[in-house]
């Protein structure tokens, strides 16, 4: 690929973009779970709570609120820093 045809990727947008679908995806996921709507996420919950419950993650509504909280900082981190080095290495 030639150097002109690269783009530069908006590492806040990015990042913003990313954060926002996993922490509405564990939010809906943990309500649903807490409602038997669809089955339950056991594996999904289980992890999730091993990560964030020490921010007050758990199977209640402001459990679920706390759960994307936390995400959303997580990979709002991770995706920020891989747009920066995505965006060095095609630089």
């Amino acid at each position: 690929m030639k150097k002109e045809e690269c783009v530069l990727l908006d590492k806040v947008k990015f990042a913003i973009a990313i954060a926002i679908v996993t922490s509405a995806s564990l939010f809906f996921f943990t309500i649903l779970s807490m409602w038997g709507i669809m089955g339950s996420f056991p594996m999904l919950i289980g992890v999730m709570a091993e990560i964030y419950g020490i921010m007050g993650y758990n199977t209640t509504f402001l459990g679920a609120i706390l759960g994307a909280i936390g995400i959303f900082i997580d990979t709002f981190i991770l995706f920020w820093i891989f747009a920066w080095l995505y965006n060095k290495l095609i630089s």
